[in-house]
């Protein structure tokens, strides 16, 4: 079963793209190696999202990438807020590095991800910038809020509805 296969049907079926990361990372020697339940858990816990479908199948794009026969099954999940899944987690072989950075800086390659979510009040999220409406474009009125994911990234929580019509 050819995963890519899977996930392009998935995004041609909803119209909407699913973000993988650590794809692009991996693509551009970015990664670092984190337990794939750690990404769940970030996801599920802190946004309320549910864990998709768990996979073990074969990985062209890692296999390639680590020179691993092609048949090498790697574990995967998706996270979803109801049928929507928002992104793809993988989790890496053996051999995949930890990605350097300085402590207080932005991780090198994937470094920001801008989620819409219905209600941030509702987030057991410590945000170091708290939820602010902002009138300009793309954001109209909406309120946004920023904290950092699992693997120190900068997470964007956009509002979809409150905000619009309160101010």
């Amino acid at each position: 079963y050819n995963t890519s296969s899977f996930v392009s049907s998935l995004e041609n079926r909803q119209g909407l793209k699913i973000a993988c990361l650590e794809e692009i990372a991996l693509n551009y020697n970015w990664i670092g190696k984190k337990e794939i339940n750690e990404a769940i858990k970030f996801y599920t816990e802190k946004l309320g999202w549910s864990q998709g479908n768990a996979y073990f199948t074969k990985y062209s794009v890692i296999n390639n990438a680590f020179d691993l026969p092609e048949e090498t099954p790697h574990h995967l999940s998706m996270t979803c807020v109801g049928r929507d899944v928002n992104n793809e987690v993988d989790e890496y072989p053996e051999g995949t590095t930890e990605r350097p950075f300085t402590l207080g800086l932005l991780p090198p390659g994937i470094a920001m991800v801008s989620y819409t979510v219905t209600d941030l009040d509702g987030l057991d999220i410590d945000f170091f910038s708290p939820p602010q409406i902002l009138e300009h474009e793309p954001y109209n009125g909406r309120r946004v809020a920023a904290c950092l994911g699992n693997a120190g990234e900068l997470v964007e929580l956009i509002e979809l509805y409150r905000g619009l019509n309160d101010h």
